[in-house]
């Protein structure tokens, strides 16, 4: 008898298969077809088992050849059938060689969520690999059941043998179980609208980050230039006292040239009482470009800061990312 058994979309590949029998576990194939009989009774079609819960006769032998079949002693029971008689299912006529049971079905349930056994609708039927195979070949509209049985051994307990079916690689692409499919591709269409969101967040964070390197940049050429306009400001606040001293002396060389340009003295004497209002405004001016340095000085900061931040951010939503793919 198994000490369990588990059921898969795909088979597992030889090498899978060969890596949980190397820790010491017996593994078999429980692959079936379930077909339909003339009655429309349901008949599961397996091979005769190997190693693991093996079908035991109440009479008759077990098939060995083509068109030939074992059927399971309930189902023989409720439809009269014996040794020597024939049945039909998925157009295949079988003659009964030998009817009996076995352990995983010593109640003959056709789903582990039936409330219960209902032998005039479901039965088993048993063949050789040659005549399972035929059939499956044939059969391309009847999906297959993947089932596995296991004995435990070499001290793995079912627990562990679960992990290790569990980190399996798994194509399920190539699963053509219609239902298994309709439920995967409404979850890949929620996973794509939560991959394609955190991309837009990685794209914009990533974008946000470089913008704001470039701020940070542009901030810092942005104080040296009022650092330069400042020392401008003084230049002309210079010039401006220079300005007002040469007016002065040429107020007071103008009185002499007078007799030479009186026109000239006009101009003089005109540009003379607008110096005093003209000086505050320079000084304004040093003022403003010197509070204008130190308001950039605190945007660099600023954007350094914002820049460091948004570095984090793009970080972060790069991990976020990776997470969920996984």
């Amino acid at each position: 008898m198994e000490d369990g058994s588990f059921g898969v979309f795909l088979p597992l590949t030889a090498e899978q298969e060969a890596e949980i029998r190397g820790r010491g576990v017996t593994l078999e194939r429980m692959f079936s077809l379930d077909l339909k009989a003339e009655d429309n009774s349901t008949l599961r079609l397996m091979k005769l088992r190997k190693d693991i819960d093996l079908v035991e006769l109440d009479r008759g032998s077990y098939p060995a050849s083509m068109n030939e079949a074992a059927v399971e002693k309930r189902y023989a029971e409720e439809h009269g059938i014996s040794v020597g008689d024939t049945l039909t299912a998925a157009g295949v006529t079988f003659t009964v060689t030998g009817i009996g049971t076995c352990p995983d079905y010593d109640t003959p349930l056709e789903s582990m969520s039936d409330a219960a056994v209902s032998s005039k609708g479901f039965g088993l039927l048993f063949v050789t690999d040659g005549q399972y195979e035929y059939i499956k070949e044939n059969a391309a509209d009847r999906a297959e059941d993947y089932c596995y049985v296991y004995r435990l051994g070499g001290g793995v307990t079912d627990g562990e043998l679960k992990e290790t079916l569990r980190d399996f690689e798994f194509d399920y692409t190539k699963v053509t179980d219609k239902y298994y499919l309709e439920a995967v591709n409404e979850v890949m269409e929620k996973r794509d609208s939560l991959r394609d969101g955190i991309n837009g967040l990685c794209g914009g964070a990533r974008e946000l980050s470089e913008g704001l390197g470039e701020l940070e940049k542009g901030a810092d050429s942005l104080s040296d230039g009022a650092s330069g306009l400042a020392k401008g400001a003084h230049e002309v606040n210079k010039g401006a006292d220079g300005l007002s001293k040469g007016a002065s002396e040429l107020s007071s060389g103008a009185s002499e040239m007078a007799k030479a340009g009186n026109e000239l003295f006009g101009e003089v004497e005109g540009f003379i009482p607008m110096m005093p209002t003209y000086l505050p405004h320079v000084q304004e001016m040093i003022d403003g470009t010197k509070e204008f340095k130190d308001g950039l000085n605190g945007i660099s900061e600023g954007a350094a800061a914002v820049s460091e931040g948004a570095g984090e951010l793009a970080s972060g939503t790069k991990e976020l990312s990776e997470g969920a793919d996984k």
